[in-house]
């Protein structure tokens, strides 16, 4: 149904590395009873040519000032794009996103980053995905095989182009307009979740961190229920 014929409020996600639309399908069905959700993959291309693709889809679309849902690298995205165009969202949340800090280690995450390039040259695409959800990030958690099935048609060179176009090392710290509520929601299990505890604890933003008990990285995956009852609080 076109946006214009429904007077739900929308809602752009924005998913992450290696995201496909089937993992986002109970999400989506679940905020839909709320929402009008708009969900869109990360496309190709550097920084600059990711953030205005989106914003030009947004626009074609006559949306602004809307809630906003980045997951993981989709939410570096999200914050990017907020960061130029300062009017294009009232809220900001991130799920399972690891936001450029001060204290963030150069070297390690230029070593991490080396051995996910490396493994996707070397490697099938079903070997590198068996590989990556075995990541402590993930909790012991894989997505089903329908999903991994989808990931599989993404192929080893649109991964890697991704991943080092949009390396978290190219990015600064985050600049948040004061006004702009920011929610970063984590599992529990997911070590991401007290980094970023960290790196906030003293910070004078309005940023509030919500978990998700008993999953890692794939909250909207592992965990959809709860994570769409905590969107549904969270999203004004």
């Amino acid at each position: 149904m076109p946006l214009w014929f429904t007077n739900k409020k929308p809602v752009l996600l924005i998913g992450g590395f290696g995201s496909v639309l089937k993992e986002f399908e109970l999400i989506q069905k679940k905020l839909e009873e709320f929402y009008n959700p708009i969900i869109i993959l990360i496309p190709a291309g550097n920084i600059d040519t990711v953030c205005e693709q989106i914003e030009d889809f947004l626009s074609s679309l006559h949306l602004s000032n809307l809630p906003a849902i980045g997951y993981s690298m989709g939410g570096r995205v999200l914050v990017e794009i907020a960061k130029r165009n300062q009017t294009l969202f009232s809220q900001i949340i991130l799920s399972s996103t690891r936001l450029r800090s001060d204290n963030l280690s150069k070297e390690k995450r230029e070593q991490f980053e080396t051995s996910v390039i490396n493994f996707l040259k070397k490697n099938s695409i079903e070997d590198f995905f068996k590989w990556w959800y075995e990541l402590p990030i993930f909790a012991n958690f894989s997505p089903p095989q329908d999903i991994l099935d989808e990931k599989y048609k993404i192929g080893t060179n649109l991964l890697a182009e991704q991943f080092q176009n949009l390396s978290i090392l190219k990015l600064d710290p985050p600049q948040f307009n004061n006004s702009t509520p920011i929610h970063l929601i984590l599992g529990n299990l997911d070590p991401l979740c007290n980094e970023m505890e960290d790196c906030f604890k003293d910070s004078l933003l309005p940023i509030f961190i919500h978990k998700i008990e008993g999953c890692g990285h794939l909250t909207h995956v592992q965990k959809p229920q709860e994570l769409c009852d905590l969107l549904q609080k969270v999203i004004l």
